[in-house]
């Protein structure tokens, strides 16, 4: 997923199951999107998904 911090998606669902609520949080918490930054669409799409699935339940 963060190739240039080494972040796997598994990382990233995880961090939000921990309360990780925006990127700016993921990105705090993991590094993701400071590198290179060609993961940050996919990681706040990921991050709308997750919030979704939590909310529509």
């Amino acid at each position: 997923m963060c190739t240039c911090m080494g972040v796997m998606k598994s990382d990233i669902l995880e961090a939000i199951d921990q309360g990780a609520d925006s990127f700016e949080a993921l990105s705090e918490e993991l590094g993701v999107g400071t590198g290179c930054s060609t993961c940050v669409e996919e990681v706040q799409q990921l991050l709308a998904q997750k919030k979704q699935k939590c909310c529509s339940s």
